[in-house]
């Protein structure tokens, strides 16, 4: 992705490069974000909240590897499969902070 990003910059696609460059940066710091959070909750003892958790990470960390391919190749089926896995993280969180919740419930 890395390689990408100065290939993109030295071609002179300032536009492009830029673009990348403004969404490259969040997705770094979602990912430090989810590896962080994944790191937090293994030493919660609820299992679900765990489970939860390694799985929405490597769920993003899976979407992100998919919208470098998108960035890379240009095939449209790699956004669509980066928007999936982004949409299973989701739910895996949302199932954590559920389950979560409704353990500190009673």
């Amino acid at each position: 992705m890395v390689q990408s990003v100065t290939a993109e910059s030295r071609d002179g696609a300032a536009s492009r490069s830029g673009l990348l460059a403004v969404n490259f940066i969040p997705c770094l710091l979602l990912l430090v974000q989810v590896l962080l959070g994944m790191v937090t909750n293994l030493f919660v003892k609820l299992p679900a909240s765990r489970i939860t958790s390694v799985l929405g990470a490597v769920l993003i960390l899976g979407a992100g590897f998919n919208g470098a391919g998108f960035f890379n190749y240009g095939q449209d089926f790699s956004s669509i499969i980066m928007a999936g896995l982004w949409a299973f993280a989701m739910t895996c969180y949302l199932s954590g902070l559920y389950a979560t919740a409704r353990h500190a419930g009673h």
